[in-house]
């Protein structure tokens, strides 16, 4: 039985092995590279294993095989070591990584509840300053309406003051009329009381020629004319007719004058209390309508006091949550660099355990190896 056996192909393998594993970069102290292993292939068996004519060789084959298999069999067992070594090493590293997020997590795990109370305070004045403008915007528009009420009854009031001007002079045109129709009445007296006095001297006279002619009988005085009632009595009916008729006209003027002063008087003192009343009604509805609209102007400045209020309040808490997806956004960073280093250490613990696989296959076959060749 013979073998054809290539020793420096075998020490080649190993020392590709043994470069690769001493070369590893350093992370924490553990090789975090892939380690390179070319499989050991320079193991052949020619044509001529079980050719009786190469008996006389097997000795020396024997003797270099168990020396080199001897040599490769240490540096097996010294690379399984430092397999377990990595090995070990690996589960040490997983074990800082592990801590390493924990910590990590622990302090990145905020507590945002003064944020979220701030966030809710704002939210509850938003809704205030919502509730608050749709407040301000009923009584700015009950407020119109009532000026708009205000308005119309101002209107009213100014047309009713119109009219009542408008009487009060037709009024004043019939007092006009009444003063004129009472000097007239009063002329007119006048000219009675000088006609009565007229008469009255009229009546003297007459009475000193008869006074005068019963004084003197030498004189006689003869009228053809037809003999008449005693002159004293007729001039007495006469002033009692005229005194009677200047008395009725009098009381009847005097009547009519008062009747109509009263009447008069009474439609201005009316007129005079509607206008007074709806010029008080005015100068109230002035005052109320000042009112309003100073009342009005203190709404809708404190209406605009809310609005800056709430844009502010707005622009915090925008530049609030914006600061707040910043750091989301970060922390969702941190997390997708931490996500991929671990998903490469899964990757390089998965070629370490690929690379395990592969030599304790190949320690396997070296082992059938020796043994086929002690046998």
């Amino acid at each position: 039985m013979s073998f054809q056996f290539s020793s420096s192909s075998h020490n080649e393998s190993f020392s590709q092995v043994w470069s690769s594993s001493s070369s590893l970069s350093k992370h924490g102290g553990i090789s975090k590279d892939r380690i390179s292993i070319s499989k050991p292939t320079s193991f052949s068996c020619g044509s001529s294993i079980f050719d009786p004519a190469n008996d006389y060789k097997e000795s020396i084959i024997n003797l270099n095989g168990k020396e080199t298999m001897q040599n490769l069999n240490d540096r097996l067992a010294s690379y399984l070591e430092q397999v377990r070594s990595l090995e070990e090493a690996n589960v040490e590293l997983e074990t800082k990584i592990k801590e390493w997020h924990l910590k990590k997590s622990t302090k990145s795990k905020r507590d945002y509840s003064a944020y979220e109370k701030a966030i809710a305070d704002l939210q509850g004045q938003l809704l205030d300053g919502h509730m608050n403008g749709g407040k301000l915007t009923l009584q700015m528009e009950n407020a119109k309406l009532a000026s708009d009420d205000f308005k119309r009854k101002f209107e009213t009031e100014k047309h009713l003051r119109v009219d009542l001007e408008t009487d009060l002079e037709g009024l004043r045109k019939v007092m006009d009329n009444l003063t004129i129709v009472r000097t007239d009445l009063e002329m007119e007296i006048e000219g009675m009381r000088k006609h009565i006095i007229y008469m009255r001297m009229g009546h003297e006279e007459d009475m000193k020629v008869a006074q005068f002619q019963r004084k003197d009988p030498a004189v006689d005085v003869k009228v053809d004319a037809a003999p008449s009632e005693d002159l004293a009595k007729v001039i007495a009916n006469m002033r009692k007719e005229y005194e009677a008729l200047i008395e009725k006209s009098r009381k009847e003027a005097e009547e009519w004058y008062n009747k109509q002063s009263t009447t008069v008087q009474k439609e201005v003192d009316s007129n005079t209390m509607a206008w007074q009343s709806s010029r008080d009604q005015v100068k109230e509805i002035k005052r109320t309508l000042q009112t309003l609209e100073i009342e009005l102007q203190a709404e809708i400045r404190k209406k605009h006091g809310l609005q800056n209020s709430l844009a502010e309040a707005k622009a915090i808490s925008s530049e609030q949550l914006q600061k707040i997806q910043t750091k989301i956004c970060s922390l969702e960073d941190e997390l997708r660099t931490v996500r991929s280093e671990l998903e490469r250490q899964n990757n390089e613990h998965t070629t370490l355990l690929n690379i395990k696989t592969r030599l304790e296959n190949e320690i396997a076959t070296y082992r059938q190896l020796l043994e086929g060749i002690n046998t």
